[in-house]
């Protein structure tokens, strides 16, 4: 007979009073030789799940040749703290950065105290592509997602700059909408036999970024990714160690608190 998931869990757990001392040697030879470790969470926005991902953290880069943060927050916005804590000589959009809802999640003392840390870690390390990144997973902010993309391509690559502006067209009658309404139109168009037909979702849409095309193009994600592979790859990445710190906490971090996150 199956044992009840609480006493499951009361079996495997390993208590502890308090998250800046509790021992955490046993879970670190459980993670052993792993590139990529996943932190969770239990709730959104407990100050001491994220004091423990902190710790973990630490130690993982510090000792265990991890070399990479991957966090639950959106792609733009995290990359203001990537180029904070590399020191990156790179001018900020003039976008306010973790300003949509919740913005606790990001906004907090406890994610001030380890940005400053890692920007203090970074220090140690002459060259910057041996420095410790700090990257966002999420693309929620659907437009400012969609601008920091193609203002790399137009670095990298115009010409798939151009087709990635075509693709993205498909989404430009949404620039206000609530996800869900987009959700609602993506799952609608098994049924639609016209695009125009789901425009009664959102306000009257402005015009396309370049046209109604094409909205998936394998040709653009193959090239978009051979572009990304060209530029963005550095000597030792493909044996880099990632620690996803998707985590939230809860005291609210003054703007005033957060270089990173200035603007």
């Amino acid at each position: 007979m199956a044992l009840p998931i609480p006493e499951i869990l009361t079996q495997a757990a390993e208590p502890f009073e308090d998250s800046d001392s509790a021992p955490i040697d046993a879970l670190l030879q459980r993670i052993g030789s792993a590139r990529v470790v996943l932190l969770g969470e239990a709730t959104h926005g407990s100050s001491e799940f994220y004091r423990m991902r902190a710790r973990i953290t630490r130690e993982l880069i510090e000792h265990h040749g991890f070399d990479f943060i991957a966090v639950e927050a959106d792609w733009p916005d995290a990359q203001r703290i990537d180029t904070y804590v590399r020191h990156l000589d790179i001018q900020p959009p003039d976008w306010r950065a973790f300003a949509r809802f919740p913005t606790w999640m990001w906004r907090n003392t406890e994610v001030h105290e380890f940005v400053q840390w890692l920007r203090g870690y970074n220090t140690t390390r002459a060259d910057t592509s041996q420095r410790v990144g700090f990257h966002g997973l999420d693309l929620y902010s659907m437009f400012s997602s969609i601008g920091a993309v193609l203002d790399y391509l137009e670095g990298v690559d115009p010409e798939t700059a151009a087709l990635a502006r075509e693709c993205y067209g498909c989404l430009s009658p949404w620039p206000t909408a609530r996800p869900m309404s987009v959700s609602f139109a993506a799952v609608s168009l098994a049924t639609t036999p016209r695009w125009s037909a789901l425009a009664p979702i959102t306000a009257p849409s402005p015009p396309p970024m370049t046209g109604m095309g094409r909205c998936a193009s394998s040709r653009f994600v193959q090239r978009s990714m051979a572009a990304m592979s060209v530029s963005a790859t550095r000597p030792g990445s493909a044996r880099s160690r990632c620690p996803c710190a998707a985590a939230t906490a809860s005291t609210v971090m003054p703007p005033s608190l957060a270089p990173c996150a200035a603007r």
